[in-house]
């Protein structure tokens, strides 16, 4: 999640304390509303409010959107001040998850940002999650605001745009890409979490979770008929998003990672997706210098914080 810019985090959650004491009645258009789902009218507003945050300080904020969250899970709370949207904070779904807000202008300054966040910190801790907030370096609202909660500051990535399509490497008959089904879930889990080093119940959990949405899709690389790596590619405004891109310890340093990579962005441009973005740690020297050498380019950085919680 981000305040007066933004703020991200990794959540799970339900009614809190503070939603108890907080919630207002949507139709009220004054004070906090934990939104389980938007109406068209609050997504316009929302859009109309990261326009102008984003313009004042040359952002570019990622928001969730989505009109209908998981059951049981509050994703979305939006601050109103005299039928003004004064502030907006969304998060995403999962056990490890990340919030994203702003605050309208006018209105920073007020406690609406820490409002925001009180109320997304208590969803994750009803969910039983972890969390992190997110601030783009170049948000001086945003830093002011992360500073001032004290948090703690827990990894940064690069977010790069795709400015030219690679030469792909010369074909190999062992190596294939195919679109991930329903079925591949255990492989896909299995490889992300190899890859990445998280638990295999909470990855299997997300994956499930994202392969049921319209706009997601997963891809696994195979070597000799095994599965060597995967990532998901997201569809959103426009804009076509790589993400948990992962090759599994045993089989780095063999050029697999970038045959998956060119591979799918030559599918991507065939279907005429040219606007195409990928996420990478700043201290990931290795992925840094495939994702320059397939033509992608650092266009922002933002940095993760750790928001305390009993389940850490």
């Amino acid at each position: 999640m981000r305040d007066a810019s933004h703020l991200h985090s990794s959540v799970v959650g339900g009614p809190s304390s503070y939603l108890e004491e907080h919630q207002a009645v949507s139709t009220s258009r004054q004070g906090l509303v934990a939104a389980r789902g938007l109406a068209p009218e609050e997504v316009a507003e929302i859009r109309g409010l990261a326009e102008m945050c984003n313009a004042l300080e040359g952002l570019d904020l990622t928001l969730n959107l989505a009109p209908e969250p998981p059951p049981g899970e509050t994703n979305q709370f939006l601050c109103y001040h005299d039928g003004v949207l004064a502030g907006y904070c969304s998060m995403y779904p999962g056990r490890n998850t990340e919030m994203s807000g702003m605050v309208h202008p006018d209105y920073r300054r007020r406690g609406i940002g820490r409002e925001l966040f009180a109320a997304a910190r208590d969803e994750v801790i009803r969910r039983g999650a972890r969390a992190l907030l997110i601030c783009e370096t170049g948000s001086a609202s945003g830093q002011a605001f992360v500073s001032a909660l004290g948090l703690p500051r827990d990894m940064a990535e690069h977010r790069m745009e795709l400015r030219s399509f690679p030469v792909p490497p010369p074909a190999d008959e062992r190596f294939r890409l195919r679109r991930a089904e329903p079925e591949d879930v255990d492989t896909l889990a299995r490889v992300s979490a190899e890859a990445f080093g998280d638990p295999l119940d909470r990855t299997r959990e997300r994956v499930t979770q994202l392969m049921a949405a319209l706009n997601q899709r997963f891809y696994l690389g195979l070597f000799e008929q095994e599965p060597v790596g995967a990532l998901r590619v997201e569809d959103y405004d426009g804009r076509t998003f790589i993400y948990g891109f992962g090759v599994l310890p045993q089989h780095r340093g063999q050029g697999l990672g970038r045959r998956i990579l060119t591979r799918t962005l030559e599918i991507l441009r065939a279907e005429g997706r040219t606007a195409v973005g990928i996420e990478v740690e700043t201290d990931n020297v290795p992925a840094l210098a495939l994702y320059h050498s397939c033509g992608f380019e650092i266009v922002r950085t933002y940095e993760y914080f750790k928001v305390e919680t009993p389940s850490g």
